[in-house]
């Protein structure tokens, strides 16, 4: 494998961006809009840990995804124990999963959104954030290894792909929702509050 794919692991942006409190603070309060107290969270991409970090001191259950070993090696720092991949956890195992600003890293984004809804129990959400609109692509977006941008309808058809779908949106951002999984059929809530 070339290794200028690999070689940017983002941890200094990551590092720069955790100290942007008003920023996290958006994001942090999208996240706990959908938690509900005593559920299992799952943060897909974790990072440095800067969200799953925050959720576990609020008293929430964390499991926290991060490929980057050197990052897993900071999230642990948080009194937390990553895993490297969805793999390692097993189905129907997670109530509500959120993933902040990853999927666009991810060259096979429905790949992942399968595996996300894998892991989620029945009755389980999922809230996703990405960077909108290819027409904003900047050179920001090559330096910090994005792959795409989503609009409602790329985010729609891989979600779709993976057997959910998109409950709510923005022009600058999208929250998104995997089906809720029953017993033998699925559904997404048109929200993806917590019933």
């Amino acid at each position: 494998m070339d290794d200028s794919h690999t070689a940017y692991s983002g941890t200094d942006l990551l590092e720069v961006l955790a100290d942007a409190k008003n920023y996290n603070a958006f994001l942090e309060r999208l996240v706990r809009r959908h938690a509900v107290p005593g559920e299992m969270l799952l943060d897909f991409g974790a990072g440095i840990g800067t969200f799953a970090g925050r959720l576990a001191q609020a008293g929430h259950p964390v499991t926290a995804v991060e490929p980057d070993a050197n990052q897993r090696g900071m999230i642990a720092g948080h009194g937390l124990r990553p895993v490297a991949n969805l793999a390692a956890l097993p189905s129907a195992s997670i109530a509500y999963a959120y993933s902040l600003n990853v999927l666009e890293h991810i060259q096979d984004d429905v790949g992942a959104l399968r595996e996300l809804h894998r892991v989620l129990a029945p009755g389980g959400r999922l809230m996703i954030y990405v960077p909108a609109l290819s027409i904003l692509w900047t050179r920001m977006d090559d330096r910090v290894g994005h792959l795409r941008r989503y609009d409602r309808r790329s985010l729609t058809t891989a979600l779709r792909a993976a057997g959910g779908s998109v409950s709510s949106g923005s022009a600058l951002s999208f929250s998104a929702c995997i089906p809720e999984r029953r017993q033998s059929s699925s559904r997404c809530h048109t929200s993806i509050d917590p019933p």
